[in-house]
């Protein structure tokens, strides 16, 4: 047993590590002069991405970190999302210069320890352009670890910068919009609270000629909620997109196929419910070459890339309560989630364990608790985009009565963040509480009653209180992920079905009510002076508690005669 574990840890580590060689590009070694900074290539819809970290011997200055940018264009913007952590207070900079050290643009001022902080700098060239650009990173004393994001925007007119028309009529007319080429605008909008000026229009005149798009991209400087549509001429709406929180950018693509047909369109900008901002839109028509034959070959059609994770998880939890056994791949998949899941209840065991023992066979539990190691097994590789995928966001609630589309989203995320974990830890922590009270909880309400409580009462017991109480804190900008809510939940029902048991933590024996009592306290103090504390969502604990607690009352009544 004990090498067939070993067999499957070894094989995961392996994929974990050919994934991630799979994707992992060196980065240039910084220079502290500029003479020997290394070159990087930069080119138009080619991200790069730069991370490194200023260390000081013993904490103090050390050289300035140097990088050349080429090549750069006449009509090229360059733009540069800077994100810096301090491993103390310290001041720093960050800019891009001309190699004669004429700084375009940058940003320098004091930070301090533990925070991220994010900065935008662009340039635009016209006619006169250097050879490359010198980007420089800067500190007084302590550690800067920083990332930089380096995009290039490229087949603008000359930019337009103005004050737009509020409706069609009085609409900025921007040109004919030509394939391959494009406007960039700069402009001003208001708030609704202190502004009249809530709505900028610009029209413009595009031929259309084949297959392709519009892609239309949206910068703001400070925290608006911008939605863009765009309208053909007879003021309907062909596209629609809107930034989900204060402060981010927005893109709308209009796909087309036509032949020789000509029309003026708009681009209406509209701040929902945010604060004033000036702001930077590119407008680009691209024209894409003719579809090739159809195949005679029809090929499959596939769920979007990014819910395979799930479907085959779901697949698997599927065949696991129903008793049958995977086949092909899933079997595979299946005895690497089993081995694993046995070694995490061995270890749990040691920790925490109740003197509590069942007379069935706890399938829903095994199959659940093994459907959240197969989640995080598929999507730990690209956990990030899986949280801002997934996450559960307080934002959006308040943005409902302005977006309803928001919540079709929300409802995915609803179902979808209690499935995602962030660590091994965060798995292994959650799992072995799980296993202690989920096995009782269910030979008491039944299997399916285990997955669907999970699922839906107690989830919305832990997302309710979580986002009540990043309200009050006023901080609902926010993602969250993890089963500890619906978790803390099934252990609510275990302390109304079972509070005389015996609960062993560490080799002592406390009664599971005075110990689940003291669990919940110490959550909602927690809960009441931080709300997220070291990343953990301490009153969706509080809420998935409760929510078990009340599921489990209703049940005892519902079933006396039991």
């Amino acid at each position: 047993m004990r090498r067939g574990v070993a067999i499957a840890l070894t094989l995961t580590i392996c994929l974990l590590i050919a994934i991630f060689a799979s994707t992992y590009k060196p980065m240039p070694k910084p220079s502290p002069t500029p003479e020997d900074a290394p070159f990087i290539e930069i080119s138009p819809h080619h991200p790069t991405i730069i991370h490194g970290k200023l260390v000081g011997e013993h904490e103090e200055y050390e050289g300035d970190h140097y990088y050349k940018l080429k090549p750069i264009k006449s009509g090229w913007e360059v733009r540069l999302e800077v994100e810096l952590y301090p491993y103390r207070n310290m001041m720093f900079e960050v800019a891009i210069y001309t190699p004669r050290h004429a700084m375009l643009d940058g940003v320098s001022e004091v930070i301090e320890v533990g925070n991220r902080y994010r900065y935008h700098l662009y340039y635009v060239f016209s006619q006169s352009v250097p050879d490359y650009l010198l980007l420089r990173v800067a500190k007084s004393r302590g550690i800067l670890e920083y990332w930089i994001k380096i995009e290039v925007i490229t087949h603008y007119d000359d930019g337009i910068e103005g004050d737009a028309g509020s409706d069609a009529e009085t609409a900025v007319y921007l040109g004919e919009l030509k394939p391959n080429k494009g406007f960039m605008v700069r402009g001003w909008i208001g708030d609704q609270d202190h502004d009249g000026d809530v709505g900028d229009y610009y029209k413009m005149k595009v031929k259309f000629n084949g297959r392709g798009n519009i892609t239309i991209h949206l910068d703001q400087e400070e925290k608006g909620l911008i939605c863009i549509s765009v309208l053909d001429q007879e003021l309907i709406s062909v596209g629609h997109e809107c930034a989900r929180y204060w402060g981010e950018p927005v893109d709308v693509v209009v796909k087309y196929e036509a032949e020789n047909v000509s029309q003026y369109m708009y681009v209406a900008l509209s701040n929902v419910k945010g604060y004033d901002t000036n702001y930077n839109m590119s407008i680009i028509q691209y024209e894409e070459p003719s579809p090739p034959p159809p195949s005679p070959i029809i090929p499959p059609t596939y769920p979007i890339e990014s819910l395979w994770p799930f479907i085959i998880a779901f697949i698997l939890l599927a065949f696991w309560l129903l008793n049958i056994k995977p086949v092909g791949p899933l079997k595979d998949i299946s005895m690497a989630a089993d081995k694993i899941y046995k070694k995490i209840v061995e270890i749990g065991r040691k920790v925490i364990r109740d003197e509590n023992p069942v007379s069935i066979t706890p399938r829903a539990t095994h199959a659940i608790a093994k459907t959240w190691i197969v989640v995080f097994g598929l999507t730990i590789a690209q956990i990030a985009f899986y949280i801002k995928l997934c996450g559960w966001y307080p934002l959006h609630l308040v943005l409902w009565p302005k977006m309803p589309w928001l919540i079709l989203d929300d409802l995915g995320r609803f179902l979808g963040h209690l499935w995602l974990h962030v660590s091994i830890a965060h798995l292994v922590g959650n799992l072995v509480f799980f296993i202690v009270w989920a096995d009782n909880v269910e030979e008491r309400i039944g299997g399916l009653n285990l997955l669907l409580w999970i699922l839906f009462p107690l989830n919305l017991g832990s997302v309710l209180a979580f986002t009540i109480g990043q309200f009050l804190i006023g901080q609902l900008n926010v993602l969250a992920v993890g089963g500890s809510g619906v978790i803390s939940g099934v252990a609510g029902a275990y302390y109304v079905f079972y509070p005389n048991a015996n609960v062993v933590i560490a080799g002592r024996r406390v009664k599971a009510d005075k110990f689940l009592m003291t669990w919940f306290i110490y959550q909602l103090l927690l809960a009441m002076g931080s709300g997220v504390g070291a990343g953990v969502a301490y009153s969706a604990h509080v809420g998935g508690f409760l929510a078990g607690v009340l599921m489990a009352r209703r049940y005892q009544r519902l079933h006396k005669a039991e």
